[in-house]
């Protein structure tokens, strides 16, 4: 008994010292970011090994914000993920209520053909969608970012929801119905309210990935400055902000470690919802 203790015990040792090395690993790089974006310019490059700033300085985020037009870049972003998000979950749950509630003929062969779309790459699709948009006119404005999120939401997302979705027991549904609610209400009041966690999972992976999207923009708001959002502008000062032929990594640091931090308390505040979400979609059948 007292072996299998001891053996239990080394087994868990080994595994958390794994962990906690493997964490390490993957903490330096942001750690080194962080400390770097305190670092005076000297400091950042004649010691851009050390993680201690010598001296200390908070300037560097000062100037980040003030110049390069990271505001208006920030506003860009806030407005474009936010839109994106409300629409990508509303369409989204939309048509994932109406594959997990309809009973209409062949629809699991229709979900399954539009499923396989997820295999064609994004990038094959680039150069029709953009052809498509200069015909509408909707180049060099924020349309090809506002109005797609809201004409499907992406087969994954529908993926996920309509999971969550048909694990809701259908007697709530028909009690619902016998009160006199319809579908609208049921999708509002009952499906939409019980699937708080996999619509804020959605709405995170969303919002991420319009956050960071470059491509995007690159293509659709090359034209336009004053529309770029944080994604292009932080691509602009890897080449503008510079002493002589030296990148000033100091600041660019800070402006890295600020356009991180929305998606970093956003993670934490829906942690739990977040977590739920993926665990309980991935097991409905």
């Amino acid at each position: 008994m007292t072996v299998s203790k001891t053996k239990k015990t080394v087994r868990c040792t080994v595994r958390y010292v794994v962990l906690i090395v493997c964490s390490l690993i993957l903490i330096l790089p942001f750690l080194s970011l962080f400390t770097t974006s305190f670092k005076t310019f000297e400091d950042a490059v004649g010691n851009a090994n050390s993680l201690i700033p010598k001296p200390f300085t908070l300037d560097n985020y000062v100037r980040s914000v003030t110049e390069q037009g990271y505001l208006r870049g920030l506003w860009n972003s806030v407005h474009i993920s936010v839109l994106t998000t409300i629409g990508t979950v509303f369409s989204s749950s939309l048509v994932a209520y109406a594959f997990a509630r309809f009973e209409v003929r062949e629809k699991e062969y229709i979900f399954s053909f539009l499923l396989m779309s997820v295999m064609i790459p994004g990038q094959v699709l680039q150069i029709s969608m953009y052809a498509l948009y200069t015909r509408l006119g909707w180049i060099d404005t924020f349309f090809p970012f506002w109005i797609p999120p809201f004409l499907g939401g992406g087969i994954m997302n529908v993926f996920l929801i309509r999971q969550f979705f048909r694990g809701i027991p259908k007697t709530l549904f028909e009690a619902a119905e016998i009160d006199g609610a319809g579908e609208w209400r049921n999708y509002w009041t009952l499906a939409m309210r019980m699937s708080v966690p996999i619509l804020i999972t959605v709405g995170i992976f969303t919002f991420t990935g319009s956050w960071n999207d470059f491509m995007g923009p690159l293509l659709y708001l090359s034209g336009a400055p004053e529309k770029r959002p944080l994604a292009l502008v932080m691509y602009q000062m890897y080449d503008t902000v510079k002493i002589g032929d030296t990148k000033q990594w100091n600041i660019i640091s800070a402006a890295n470690v600020l356009t991180m931090l929305p998606l970093i308390i956003m993670y934490f505040c829906c942690q739990k919802y977040f977590i739920e979400g993926i665990s309980v979609s991935g097991i409905k059948q």
